[in-house]
């Protein structure tokens, strides 16, 4: 995802943000109603830090805001400045496994609907998870058969 820098061609009015495609992004705002015609200013690629930059960038020129994402006086250099600066910033939000609840119940003491959320829990739970969450499953089955 880039975040880009859409402008007036003299640099007063600017529109900052994201898009996969800047260009194409250009076209849709680029329409009769503006009174001044528009270019790409610049463009950066921040990956998966796209809406943490773009969003920082809308708070932190706050004071220059005209109306929305719409800026007054931002050069293309300084907002590729500061989006790098952003990005270094910028920590990927890692998503922790969700734990299945019945790893480590006792079949024999589960309700016939308790067995059957195991079974659907198994068969939903993630890939890394599932063998060890079958694992699990086919020793209460052990268990159960011996006594």
């Amino acid at each position: 995802m880039f975040v880009y820098l859409i402008g007036s061609m003299d640099g007063v009015y600017c529109k900052i943000g994201i898009a996969k495609d800047p260009k194409y992004r250009l076209s849709c705002v680029d329409t009769p109603k503006l009174p001044f015609n528009i270019s790409l200013l610049a463009q950066y690629d921040a990956g998966e830090a796209a809406h943490f930059v773009e969003k920082t960038l809308h708070k932190v020129l706050h004071k220059s805001s005209a109306r929305g994402e719409w800026f007054i006086g931002i050069s293309p250099k300084d907002f590729l400045k500061r989006a790098k600066a952003i990005t270094k910033e910028y920590i990927p939000k890692v998503k922790k496994p969700r734990s299945n609840p019945f790893v480590g119940t006792e079949w024999g003491t589960m309700s016939a609907r308790e067995r059957q959320g195991f079974i659907l829990a198994v068969g939903r739970c993630p890939e890394h998870m599932k063998e060890r969450a079958y694992a699990a499953w086919r020793d209460l089955m052990k268990k159960t058969e011996a006594q």
